[in-house]
């Protein structure tokens, strides 16, 4: 029988000659991470491919990830069945998340990222705090996690903020590339939106914002809504960088950035033309887009200013051009705050010969023109515009002498509105149902103004001096 001091010096000698073997194990475990860490980032940089390619299967993953997640056993799940669990924080709990991540330590930078890349979508997350507080758990090197700012800081609804004000940069590209050297990669949303905001709090200042988004079509993908339709930067016909999220948190922000940058005179008439022709598209038309909707929650002063400009542009079209009558243009402009949208409905040859006769000089008015609409009838000679308030809807005629008509904004979007929005109205006649109406608006006397004032008070409409 062996001695038990013996035994205890046979194992003792057993794990000294293992201990550097072990070692080296963890070595080759350290650096085998590090490696697919790095081979993460490429994969990243080069377009998000894998994620592609997870959309395409996602009906099929999921069920097999979740299986695993349940079960908490990812030993039969693939490489790529990891890197795709591991973006499932709207699905798995996160001590489902924990399990996997004790597996699989690379995955840890792949939640980062995906909370990162999908930050909106993050902080509504059904168990958000919880995630919050397994992401403060991050080994060191996932160095985004570990910066000056803490994980609740910058998870926080106010994370992208905090973010912004501690770049110090002057110019727009140069704060992007600031966001990137603290680990923000261009692709995430919060990098968007932290942008966004920095660009927002530097706008009053003498800092150009137009001149650096025209030369840098990263910067136009990050920020800028897309043209509608087509897949084309902004400036150019090169097509707009793929695989960068279309935040409109960040777009919205930034956007009334712009509205409030120095030097916007120069630059409005191309900007007007082109947020138009984006798919925020009119914010005077129904339905209005999500872009739209979350300027009016999120910086309503600025929603309002810009709608406020297009329908001036408008009454400027009907009032001085199709038809002239700057008593009735003066009368309008005096309601700007309570106007929601407007609609110009113009007989054939007057829209042909206004769109020639403004055509590339002047692009407020051509884009005024752009979204009138043309009476389906060849002759009328009689046009229309409507004004859409919150509770009713005035249709103005441009023939002197001829009364406004009053409708309830129900009635109106049930008699006319889908004629409207197609563009199949017949002529002036068909907006005139005078059984259907709350009431006319006369033009009359050297005092019409006074008693349309009345009726509109009436009628719970005020003007913007009141309000």
């Amino acid at each position: 029988m062996i001695e038990p001091a013996i035994l205890t010096a046979l194992r003792q000698r057993i794990d000294d000659a293992n201990a550097p073997l072990a070692s080296v194990v963890v070595r080759c475990q350290e650096q085998a991470n590090r490696t697919i860490r790095n081979a993460e980032r490429i994969v990243e940089h080069v377009g998000f491919a894998a994620s592609k390619r997870e959309a395409a299967t996602a009906s099929e993953r999921l069920p097999l990830v979740m299986k695993a997640f349940e079960r908490r056993a990812f030993d039969a799940l693939s490489f790529a069945d990891r890197r795709y669990a591991a973006k499932q924080f709207e699905h798995a709990t996160p001590l489902q998340m924990q399990a996997l991540l004790a597996v699989d330590p690379s995955r840890w930078e792949t939640l980062a990222s995906e909370c990162f890349r999908r930050f909106e979508e993050f902080r509504g997350a059904k168990d958000y705090s919880g995630f919050v507080r397994l992401l403060k758990s991050a080994p060191a090197d996932v160095a985004v996690l570990h910066g000056s700012h803490s994980v609740e800081t910058m998870f926080s609804s106010d994370g992208p903020m905090r973010v912004a004000k501690s770049i110090t940069a002057k110019d727009l590209c140069v704060a992007r590339d600031a966001l990137v050297a603290l680990g923000f990669h261009p692709r995430w949303e919060y990098t968007a939106i932290a942008l966004a905001r920095w660009a927002d709090a530097k706008a009053s200042r003498a800092i150009t914002l137009w001149d650096a988004l025209v030369r840098d079509i990263q910067l136009q993908a990050m920020l800028l809504p897309p043209i509608k339709g087509v897949n084309r930067t902004w400036f150019s016909a090169d097509p707009r960088p793929a695989n960068y999220p279309l935040s409109k948190v960040a777009q919205a922000i930034f956007v009334a950035a712009i509205f409030r940058s120095n030097g916007l005179d120069r630059y409005w008439g191309e900007l007007t033309e082109k947020l138009l022709a984006s798919d925020f598209g009119d914010p005077r038309l129904v339905p209005i887009s999500a872009g739209w909707k979350e300027m009016n929650a999120s910086d309503p002063a600025c929603y309002l200013w810009f709608l406020e400009f297009l329908v001036t542009q408008d009454l400027e079209v009907f009032f001085q051009h199709v038809m002239s009558d700057p008593r009735r243009d003066r009368f309008w402009r005096r309601y700007l705050q309570s106007i929601r949208r407007t609609v110009c409905v113009l007989d054939r040859d007057t829209h042909r010969s206004l769109t020639t006769k403004f055509g590339a000089a002047d692009a407020a008015l051509s884009g005024a023109m752009s979204r009138a609409k043309v009476f389906t009838t060849k002759r009328s000679g009689v046009h229309a515009f409507c004004l859409f308030f919150d509770r009713i809807v005035i249709v103005e005629f441009s023939e002197q002498g001829n009364a406004a008509y009053v409708y309830d904004r129900a009635t109106f979007d049930r008699l006319f509105e889908g004629d409207l929005h197609v563009n199949q109205v017949a002529n002036h006649n068909a907006l005139k149902v005078k059984s259907s109406a709350l009431g006319r608006v006369l033009h009359m006397g050297a005092n019409w103004e006074d008693s349309a004032v009345g009726q509109l008070d009436a009628l719970g409409v005020y003007l913007d001096r009141t309000r």
